[in-house]
C-alpha cells in the first residue's frame, strides 16, 4: 500500500536527538532544542504542572469536543498574557486566538490562512529559523524570504540587518519590482587569529590539501605583494589591464571596464582597493583585485599572463582570507562562480537582488521562474553545504 510513498527527509533538528542518543560517549552534550533534563537526563514532570493538572482534572465537567477554535476563555486569558488586557487590540477586537496541535501546527493553519483568506503569496522569515519553517510554508504556497538576524560576531541580533531587509522587501514589493535569490560564495571569519587558526576548523585532508596548495603556489619562482592605498601606483595598473583583458577575452568575449576606469580607480578609489599581484624576473605575471568594505573584503578581478600551479588559489582566495583575518574583516565574498572555493573554505551564502520589466506579460514570466530558481538555489546551497571543508566529527581533528 506504501510502496509508492517516499521517505521524507529527516527531520533536522530530531535528528540531533537520534544522533545524541546513538553516542556512546559519557562526556556528550545536547545542544539542540532547548529541553530540561535532570542529572540523569530525564526530562522530569515539574510539580507546578503536575498540581495543575490535577486542578484540571477536578474542575473538568465534560469530555465533548470543543469548538474548533479552542476553548475561548483558554484564548481570552493567552491575549491578555499577550497583548496586556487593557491593549486596544483586544478593545477594538483586532485578535484571534485559535488552539493547535503544537506550534508547527499553528504555523501551518496561518499559512493556510494567509494565503486561502487574505491573499498573501510571500513570507519574510527570520534567517537563522528553525529548519521546518521553510517547508511548512511552502507546502502552503507561500514564497518564502528570508531576512538577516543573527549576528555572528556580536552574538546577538542584526537589528541593522533586519531593518535594512526588511526595508528593501517593502520598498521593492511597492515599486513592483523583483525579488531574485541567487548564491555566491563567501568566507566567513568568527574571529579567527591566524591563517593556521581558520585551518585548524578545517577536516585534516583539507588542511593537508590547502596547505600544499599554498607552499606550490609560493615556489613559482617569484614573489608576491599586497598593496593598498599609496602603495599602488599607475604602473600597477598597466599590469593589471593586461590581466584584466585575458580574461575578460576568455570568459565575456569583450572586457566591459575600459582602461580609464583604472585610471579613475587609481586617482579616487586605491584606499579602498587591494591588489595582490605576482612579479617574476622583474615582470608582473598575474594578479587580483579587491575591493576593502567596511567589514568585508569584496574579491572581484583576476588574471594572468603565465599560468603558474596554484597561484589563482593564493593570489584571490587565501592571500584575501590572510587580509581578513590581519584587519579584522567579518567575511571574504569571492563572488558567484567556481564550486572549487568550496574547498578552500568558501561557503555558498544567498544573495538577494530587485528587478523590473516592463512588459506585463514578461513580469509574470520572470516571477515565475524566480520562484522556481529560489528552489533550486536553495537546494543547491544545501547540498554544496554539506560537502564544505569544514570538519564535522572529532575524529577529523587528527592531522
Amino acid at each position: 500500500m506504501f510502496e509508492r510513498v517516499s521517505k521524507a527527509p529527516a527531520d533536522p533538528i530530531l535528528g540531533l536527538n537520534e544522533a545524541f542518543a546513538a553516542n556512546k560517549r559519557d562526556t556528550k552534550v545536547n545542544l539542540g532544542a532547548g529541553v530540561f533534563k535532570n542529572e540523569e537526563g530525564v526530562t522530569p514532570i515539574l510539580a507546578t504542572v503536575k498540581e495543575a493538572e490535577k486542578r484540571l482534572l477536578e474542575s473538568e465537567t465534560t469530555k465533548s469536543y470543543l469548538a474548533i477554535g479552542g476553548d475561548s476563555e483558554y484564548g481570552q486569558q493567552v491575549q491578555g498574557l499577550l497583548f496586556g488586557r487593557d491593549h486596544n487590540i483586544l478593545s477594538n477586537q483586532l485578535a484571534r486566538t485559535a488552539q493547535t496541535p503544537g506550534g508547527t501546527g499553528a504555523l501551518r493553519i496561518a499559512a493556510d490562512f494567509m494565503y486561502s483568506q487574505l491573499g498573501i503569496q510571500k513570507i519574510w522569515v527570520s534567517n537563522p529559523t528553525w529548519a521546518n519553517h521553510g517547508s511548512v510554508f511552502a507546502s502552503a504556497n507561500l514564497e518564502v524570504k528570508p531576512y538577516r538576524y543573527y549576528n555572528a560576531d556580536t552574538r546577538g541580533l542584526d537589528f541593522d540587518g533586519m531593518l535594512a531587509d526588511l526595508q528593501e522587501a517593502k520598498a521593492g514589493e511597492g515599486l513592483g519590482l523583483l525579488s531574485r535569490t541567487t548564491q555566491q560564495f563567501h568566507w566567513e571569519n568568527p574571529g579567527y587569529e591566524s591563517f593556521d587558526g581558520f585551518l585548524s576548523a578545517l577536516s585534516s585532508r583539507k588542511r593537508k590539501n590547502i596547505r600544499k596548495e599554498r607552499a606550490q603556489a609560493n615556489q613559482f619562482g617569484g614573489e608576491i605583494e599586497m598593496l593598498t592605498g599609496a602603495q599602488i601606483e599607475p604602473h600597477h595598473w598597466d599590469a593589471f589591464w593586461r590581466f584584466y583583458q585575458d580574461t575578460g577575452a576568455r570568459k565575456w568575449g569583450t572586457p566591459y571596464l575600459t582602461r580609464a576606469f583604472f585610471d579613475a580607480a587609481q586617482d579616487s578609489l586605491r584606499d579602498d582597493i587591494l591588489l595582490v599581484m605576482a612579479k617574476r624576473d622583474g615582470q608582473y605575471v598575474a594578479g587580483a583585485m579587491n575591493f576593502i568594505g567596511r567589514d568585508c573584503l569584496y574579491g572581484r578581478y583576476w588574471g594572468c599572463i603565465v599560468d603558474y600551479p596554484c597561484l589563482h588559489f593564493e593570489l584571490c582566495y587565501y592571500r584575501a582570507i590572510d587580509f581578513a583575518i590581519k584587519h579584522n574583516l567579518a567575511r571574504v565574498e569571492a563572488g558567484a562562480q567556481g564550486a572549487h572555493k568550496l574547498a578552500r573554505g568558501y561557503i555558498p551564502a544567498e544573495t538577494h537582488s530587485l528587478h523590473w520589466a516592463a512588459d506585463k506579460g514578461f513580469h509574470e514570466a520572470i516571477a515565475q521562474y524566480l520562484i522556481a530558481e529560489k528552489k533550486a538555489v536553495t537546494e543547491d546551497i544545501e547540498i554544496m553545504t554539506k560537502f564544505g571543508p569544514f570538519r564535522k566529527t572529532t575524529a577529523d581533528i587528527a592531522e
